[in-house]
């Protein structure tokens, strides 16, 4: 039997390792501890590498030094034993901690940031040292696959005001990532520190611009990824804005650093929703299915790109038309799963997932390009 090295262009074809990833949030992150079990043991069946999780600071810590990890633990123990890696988007100030006025909602009062930065920082040397490689939690559970953090992504979108209430989003949040990432590497000098996600809408402009006012507001040595949104229902348009972006990086002189797509995703909602709700980045079913191919090819092919994970946004969605807890009709179309009811789950509502097309087509594209 004769064995046959692979050529150069084969070689080259390999995805990054972690290219593949997958968000999980919104109702279906709110499913009971068994079922987000199957949906992460779905997750590893289907090539996801990497799940994209929101931590709310809030919840779990509710009060200063009073921690709740009880469901994070539990979301853990089951990515980990799926060899799941987690990125956990650490975002919302808890009320005690916010610099708003108290005569805003408790809602409005988390999108700001803490009076005193530092106990933010305070709470990442917390998630570190439970869940980080020397971590509390791996020592009280030696049954469960070690899998540790070693990425943290600082709050998401701050240009959008549903995430960062503050105007002045390039001073405030860059406050914040700078505080952040002194906390983060003093507690575990080798984790990464991931920029929020930079995202293009109508609403707040092109991201590569949102990136240019971070480093001209002195961020460029306080992170080591750079993560953006580019959500359009064109690749080539994907691909111009990530070039964007590196242009961005290379005037800082800062074009080593790899790019996350903390959020990849094309919706199919083109004929599914009123006219009126559209975003101008509707597609069809189909269409989504060649553009997830398509996105993964080109950046696996072309290197210059530096994208190192994407991950698709998102893993269950509702697929109805009507609003589900405040998001936009046009996002509900894009799950890997579909999942109902749009409520939270009880004994009489129990959240139901069901597979659809798009899953087989980014299983397929992982399983053949992922390592």
């Amino acid at each position: 039997m004769l064995l046959v090295a692979p050529s150069a262009s084969q070689a080259r074809a390999r995805a990054p390792s972690g290219l593949f990833g997958a968000v999980f949030d919104g109702i279906a992150s709110t499913s009971d501890t068994s079922t987000t079990t199957k949906q992460y043991r779905l997750m590893r069946r289907a090539g996801v590498q990497t799940v994209r999780r929101l931590v709310t600071w809030s919840a779990i810590e509710p009060m200063p030094n009073v921690y709740n990890f009880f469901s994070l633990d539990e979301e853990v123990a089951a990515a980990s034993r799926n060899h799941l890696h987690m990125l956990p988007v650490v975002i919302y100030t808890p009320q005690w901690a916010s610099s708003a006025s108290t005569s805003l909602s408790d809602y409005k009062r988390e999108l700001y940031p803490p009076k005193r930065l530092d106990d933010y920082g305070r709470f990442l040397r917390v998630l570190i040292r439970r869940y980080g490689p020397r971590g509390s939690f791996w020592k009280k559970n030696p049954h469960v696959h070690k899998v540790p953090w070693r990425e943290y992504q600082i709050w998401n979108e701050p240009s959008a005001r549903y995430f960062w209430a503050p105007r002045n989003y390039p001073t405030s949040y860059t406050r914040l990532l700078k505080n952040a990432y002194r906390w983060v590497h003093k507690s575990d000098r080798h984790a990464k520190v991931v920029t929020a996600g930079l995202a293009s809408f109508s609403s707040t402009g092109p991201n590569w611009r949102d990136l240019d006012k971070l480093y001209k507001h002195g961020a460029r040595r306080y992170f080591d990824v750079v993560a953006i949104h580019p959500f359009a229902p064109i690749l080539s348009h994907v691909v111009q804005i990530i070039k964007k972006n590196r242009a961005v990086m290379r005037r800082h002189h800062d074009s080593k650093k790899p790019i996350y797509l903390t959020e990849l995703s094309f919706l199919a909602s083109k004929g599914k929703i009123p006219k009126r709700n559209y975003l101008g980045l509707e597609v069809s079913a189909g269409k989504q299915r060649k553009l997830l191919t398509g996105a993964y090819k080109s950046f696996i092919r072309d290197r210059k790109l530096r994208v190192k994970k994407a991950f698709w946004y998102t893993w269950a969605s509702v697929y109805e038309p009507a609003p589900c807890r405040g998001d936009e009709p046009s996002f509900q179309y894009t799950g890997l799963m579909r999942v109902r009811p749009c409520t939270e789950p009880g004994r009489d509502a129990p959240l139901t997932f069901k597979k659809m097309k798009v899953l087989s087509t980014y299983s397929r594209v992982a399983h053949r390009y992922g390592r």
